[in-house]
């Protein structure tokens, strides 16, 4: 029993910090607020815009298999998805996942 609560507050705790895991540096002409939990669920929708500005993924950075796969499926059927490119002010960058 108290290993079964003990699991129940920790799993709270565990998906705050996969949320915080998220690297990424908000351009300074970008005027949306932009919540790691935001950018984490458009990154798993596969959304390349949050509001007007675009996302832009670090070419070091190691995208996860499962956005990768849901990035392909979205290009192929002409959305708009993420892309990989350098900083601007004009973007949310994703240093790294």
């Amino acid at each position: 029993m108290k290993k079964l609560v003990l699991a129940l507050i920790a799993a709270p705790l565990l998906t705050i910090n996969t949320y915080a895991a998220l690297d990424f540096v908000k351009g300074a002409n970008v005027k949306e607020d932009v919540p790691p939990r935001l950018l984490r669920n458009s990154l798993r929708k596969g959304a390349g815009m949050i509001g007007a500005a675009r996302i832009v993924i670090s070419k070091d950075a190691k995208i996860p298999p499962r956005f990768q796969k849901k990035f392909d499926e979205l290009k192929l059927s002409g959305e708009t998805v993420p892309t990989v490119g350098e900083a601007s002010p004009d973007v949310i960058f994703i240093k790294g996942f």
